[in-house]
């Protein structure tokens, strides 16, 4: 399609549609800027589509081999709803991924013994206690699964890295200092260690419970390098450190690896008429 469009555009020039006034030339740039604008984000579509981690058409060896029959059901139904010869397949072919992820699947971890966490589906969360102060860390596993890297190894575990929220509440006060943690993406060349964090903070608010517009957020990109470290300092002392980080992503991982079961469980019923 985007060789369509530029084919077009090229055609439109050659003619000197675009040219028959000033006023036209500036209806040229315009026009010109949103095809390249139009033809880049279509390749970025394009481009995130084949870079995308997991998809049950191409984690199933049968997928790989799944043609579509396009018929009409030779048997009728008796449940009201319209079901092909295709719903069949594509429901054991769900049942067969259920299978390869429940023999892969491991149980979402305990946290230490200083932390207690409650989950609500994908949305979960973690607390503890500190000499009066609250503790509370918070995180959605959706989307949180990086797309596959080219070097990946084929059954390599599934790794969730959602980001963050860490929100820290005084007794003494009724402002709550909240801080937004993500796992930055590993550069191209970069070797493992070359980061002494795990995590990375993108900013921090103080609050009153809620972050409104009105609510101005700190962006850490501009503040001073000394500043950044006292604010890692200060969640390291309160058990915010590389070897909690690691832990959040294997209890993250476990939860997701449940959730996405639980899903195509509920999408494999919803296709077949058992």
């Amino acid at each position: 399609m985007t060789t369509s469009i530029a084919r077009t555009f090229q055609r439109c020039l050659m003619s000197g549609s675009f040219q028959k006034s000033a006023s036209y030339g500036k209806r040229i740039d315009y026009n010109a800027a949103n095809l390249s604008r139009l033809a880049v984000a279509q390749n970025q579509s394009a481009s995130l589509m084949r870079s995308y981690g997991r998809s049950i058409w191409y984690m199933a060896s049968s997928a790989r081999n799944y043609k579509s029959t396009n018929l009409w059901p030779s048997v009728s139904c008796t449940c009201g709803s319209f079901h092909s010869e295709s719903d069949k397949e594509f429901s054991h072919l769900l049942m067969d991924e259920i299978k390869g992820e429940k023999e892969r699947m491991t149980g979402v971890p305990t946290p230490s013994s200083s932390w207690s966490l409650k989950c609500n589906g994908p949305d979960c969360k973690m607390t503890k206690k500190l000499q009066g102060d609250t503790i509370e860390v918070s995180f959605n596993v959706n989307g949180s699964v990086p797309p596959a890297r080219e070097d990946a190894v084929e059954d390599e575990p599934i790794i969730a890295q959602p980001d963050f929220m860490v929100d820290i509440k005084k007794p003494s006060s009724s402002d709550t200092l909240s801080f937004e943690c993500y796992f930055p993406d590993e550069e191209p060349g970069e070797a493992e260690g070359d980061h002494p964090n795990v995590f990375s903070i993108r900013s921090i608010v103080l609050n009153k419970g809620e972050v409104t517009d009105a609510t101005y957020i700190i962006d850490t990109e501009n503040i001073d390098p000394n500043v950044y470290d006292h604010l890692l300092t200060y969640l390291e002392e309160r058990g915010i450190n590389n070897d909690f980080a690691d832990e959040l992503v294997d209890i993250a991982s476990g939860v997701e690896n449940h959730e996405y079961i639980k899903s195509l469980e509920k999408l494999q019923n919803f296709v077949s008429c058992d």
